[in-house]
């Protein structure tokens, strides 16, 4: 590659960078707000299934409760599954990035000392 090419693809691997640094940015913000909501819905299914302690229809809030909690368990997982996989899109385009940045250091340097 000449420099041109390089300075072209250092360039896209840092937006690409900085794209991914967004998304992990979005991902953990959509992360904390996921898990206020299912801290407030928890609170609520406890409070309900405490008033319902005795009734007969206790055992559908029950069943909600519990397959709430499994799937908030669920979504958790998915969240840090995506955190990890963009982190670790990130750690490879950063490496790319640099060994393209080295490229076009030596290029520069070879025509520095060839001029």
């Amino acid at each position: 590659m000449d420099k041109n090419e390089l300075l072209n693809t250092e360039k896209k691997l840092s937006e690409q960078a900085d794209y991914i640094q967004k998304k992990m940015k979005e991902n953990q913000a959509s992360r904390e707000e996921f898990y206020q909501l299912s801290k407030e819905g928890q609170a609520f299914f406890q409070e309900t299934l405490g008033f319902l302690q005795g009734s007969s229809d206790r055992h559908i809030f029950q069943a909600l409760y519990d397959e709430q909690t499994s799937l908030d368990k669920k979504v958790k997982v998915d969240f840090e599954q995506e955190y990890d996989e963009l982190q670790q899109e990130y750690r490879g385009v950063i490496t790319q990035k640099e060994e393209i940045t080295l490229q076009r250091r030596r290029l520069e340097k070879e025509e520095k000392d060839g001029n």
